[in-house]
């Protein structure tokens, strides 16, 4: 069935077996088809990134989550276990079924669905909210007559701009259109907030690491560690200044700024990131977020974005310009994919004073063999 239930093909394939299906020689009905029916189920939240260790980071959604074209893996809401980076969205109104579907009757020529039909939902607010993410969840009845069990697939579509839904009130000009290979939902533009227009599509990984708030923590621990001991060592008054390599969505260079540093530069060599990155620390800073903002202004502690590759940053003329701490994030899921040490260590010498300390000081990458089968499924092996 694929990740969203119909990604593979599936009301396709059975389609076509009407025509095929045979016994032998002779030609006949299919007699049972397992899993024998399927539902869908929609219901509207909000999916946007909350605040991560204490920063709004909501402009990575608005820029990026637009134009994904596959579906979003999110948590089932009724799971008692999820990942801590999983996408868990807030509900924001009840479910409504808007396709069931007897696969039996399709594999036997009857009651296929036409492409691109459509459905009007009937969806009513739960909670006040805006609506960023059509939760879809894909329920199957393995025998006719059974109950469609609990969700197997869940499964999400970014609403470009948003939705307004107020608690109590129905949902107008919603509606869900089944393709053979797709569920998705439409919606009325016109309630859109924002212009349906994305920039860039960002891999699910990008969110994960943004919503790994254990990861957050010890970046911001190991920070406040270091700018304190340059404190300690040149003075209260001394300029302390970051450099942030890699610097991506910007939440490390907030961090610093946060920590007491005087001023931060980051490099980001994707100029569509670092524009973003921009955006989001503007609204981070109390001159446009008011004094509960965890950032001064921009007069008071600078953060600078350099659209560039680091590797062709030259070296300060004036050595108060050279950097007093030096952190990055440059890792993939083995550690070194995206080049740390050769980025990190020509920074370092180049832009850096003499013992600079570095953030991740120490890499250990750590090997096991291990042995890894499919469990066994209803006995079979």
């Amino acid at each position: 069935t694929g990740g969203s239930a119909f990604s593979s093909g599936a009301l396709e394939a059975l389609s076509q077996v009407a025509e095929r299906a045979c016994c032998g020689s002779t030609r006949g009905a299919v007699q049972r088809v397992v899993p024998a029916g399927l539902q869908v189920e929609v219901s509207l939240a909000d999916g946007r990134l909350a605040s991560v260790s204490g920063f709004d980071l909501s402009f990575m959604d608005s820029r990026y989550r637009g134009v994904s074209t596959q579906a979003l893996h999110i948590a089932d809401g009724q799971a008692s276990e999820a990942h801590p980076t999983a996408l868990k969205p807030v509900q924001l109104t009840d479910r409504a079924v808007a396709f069931e579907l007897d696969l039996g009757a399709i594999a036997n020529g009857k009651g296929l669905p036409s492409a691109g039909s459509s459905r009007a939902l009937e969806l009513k607010g739960c909670s006040s909210g805006r609506a960023t993410l059509a939760a879809i969840a894909v329920r199957f009845q393995l025998a006719p007559g059974a109950d469609f069990g609990s969700a197997s697939l869940c499964y999400g579509q970014w609403l470009t701009g948003g939705l307004t839904i107020r608690a109590g009130e129905p949902v107008a000009a919603v509606s869900a259109r089944l393709g053979f290979g797709n569920c998705w939902v439409d919606w009325d533009w016109a309630s859109s907030e924002e212009a349906p227009f994305g920039y860039m599509v960002l891999s699910d990984w990008y969110f994960e690491m943004l919503r790994d708030g254990a990861r957050h923590d010890l970046y911001d621990a190991a920070l406040r560690a270091e700018i304190a001991a340059v404190r300690e060592r040149k003075g209260e008054k001394a300029p302390i200044r970051v450099l942030d390599v890699g610097s991506g969505d910007g939440i490390l260079s907030m961090m610093a700024l946060r920590a007491g540093a005087s001023a931060v530069v980051g490099v980001e060599h994707v100029s569509s990131i670092a524009r973003a990155s921009e955006d989001i620390v503007r609204a981070n800073r109390r001159s446009a977020a008011g004094p509960s903002a965890p950032l001064p202004s921009e007069e008071e502690a600078p953060l600078e974005v350099w659209c560039t590759d680091v590797r062709g940053v030259a070296p300060p003329e004036d050595e108060e310009l050279k950097f007093d701490v030096l952190v990055s994030e440059l890792m993939d899921a083995s550690g070194l994919g995206e080049n740390l040490v050769c980025l990190t260590e020509g920074a370092r010498r180049r832009l850096c004073r003499e013992g600079t300390a570095v953030i991740p000081a120490n890499l250990r990458l750590s090997a096991v063999l291990c042995e890894v089968r499919m469990p066994d499924i209803a006995g079979t092996n």
